[in-house]
């Protein structure tokens, strides 16, 4: 071979500084020719953003940013010069057209990858297992002890469908929240990426196709914006908590009504403390802390910002 392996980089709004990070710290092996980033206005759509702009800028690597990843046209060749694009963190579709284009691939052929080029995605979850969107928000309502972050190649079966790369498992605590499985997550797909760097280098990237069965081949849907509000009034105490986790921050917390004030509420857990005749959905400072009434139980609050502020 007498040029490097050369490698893009398609960023969503998680992970991307994790990847991008990774992927500069190995340019000596490899050559990193140009990142496609989802443009910081879409972060409200989104409720965040992991921006990898600094260390991209840092390492003089070629951005361009889109809103839609269909916006990334046919003559737009700085996404078009690589062997293996990572994709990370993208709550969208990329359309077939676009798949074939960036792999090099025609509609005569029966799959968009092989060993010398693709589309490389990452999805946290124990594929074909969790299949589909909000898998750190299901992986915590469903109450996982363990999950993993699988890279997959990209093809047009269906959503995280593709063939497997490589798989790193973790456990999952019972008090873990978002931000925890946010951290774990962009951890191992910086140890993915840098376990098949020398596979990329001789661009001889081994798969297997996942094992889908009707068991595992539901496909989860989205989390909305509505989903992260939750009525205290009615709500038990376990729920809440539950919910708060789920939503915790990155993730932008979850919504509701206390004190017959709006609030947002990033992190809490349950208490022993008993609240007497303090209506339900309503507070009640004890010790320097602020404690919520459920409608079986007391929460404790511990990061949370009234609105109407």
């Amino acid at each position: 071979m007498n040029r490097k392996t050369r490698v893009a980089l398609i960023a969503g709004h998680r992970y991307g500084q994790h990847l991008a990070s990774s992927i500069c710290q190995n340019m000596s092996h490899i050559d990193f020719t140009s990142a496609y980033i989802l443009d910081p206005c879409r972060m409200i759509d989104y409720r965040g953003y992991e921006s990898p702009l600094n260390v991209l800028k840092e390492n003089n690597i070629p951005v361009k940013f889109f809103k839609e990843i269909s916006e990334l046209k046919d003559d737009d060749s700085l996404a078009f010069d690589a062997d293996y694009t990572f994709v990370c963190g993208l709550r969208q579709i990329i359309p077939e057209k676009l798949v074939l284009k960036i792999t090099k691939h025609s509609k005569m052929s029966p799959k968009p990858y092989s060993r010398e080029h693709g589309l490389i995605c990452f999805h946290p979850s124990d594929l074909p297992r969790g299949r589909g969107l909000s898998p750190v928000q299901w992986t915590i309502f469903s109450g996982e002890r363990a999950s993993a972050v699988s890279a997959f190649y990209i093809d047009f079966k269906g959503i995280d469908s593709g063939p497997i790369i490589k798989k790193d498992h973790f456990e999952i605590l019972e008090n873990y929240d978002a931000g925890d499985l946010h951290e774990i997550i962009g951890t191992k797909i910086s140890n993915i990426f840098c376990s098949i760097v020398q596979n990329l280098v001789m661009r001889n990237i081994a798969f297997h196709n996942q094992e889908i069965s009707p068991a595992n081949s539901k496909t989860r849907p989205q989390f909305t914006l509505e989903d992260s509000w939750i009525d205290c009034r009615i709500a038990s105490a376990d729920n809440l908590c539950i919910a708060i986790r789920a939503f915790a921050k990155p993730y932008g917390g979850i919504h509701s009504l206390v004190d017959n004030r709006p609030i947002n509420i990033f992190k809490a857990i349950r208490s022993d403390v008993e609240l007497g005749d303090v209506e339900v959905g309503c507070t009640k400072n004890h010790h320097d802390s602020v404690f919520l009434k459920c409608i079986d139980g007391t929460v404790k609050l511990l990061d949370y910002i009234f609105l109407d502020k």
